[in-house]
């Protein structure tokens, strides 16, 4: 599942993919992420970002292409 959503994020007709690829690293650490997630808001608040703050850069998935 992981691989389709950044397939599909990446892909040139999803609109935000040029905000998606800005962001990649981040979203991808968020999605690989096992701990606990007070944790992980932990580790983004060091870094002066927030859980939060940081689920908003995950795009949206758009049916109609998502393979």
């Amino acid at each position: 599942m992981r691989g389709r959503l950044l397939a599909h994020w990446t892909d040139e007709r999803h609109p935000h993919r040029n905000r998606f690829l800005k962001q990649q690293e981040l979203v991808e650490e968020i999605l690989s992420s096992e701990g606990p997630v007070q944790e992980l808001d932990r580790r983004l608040r060091a870094r002066g970002t927030s859980l939060r703050c940081a689920a908003r850069e995950i795009p949206p998935v758009f049916g109609s292409f998502f393979k």
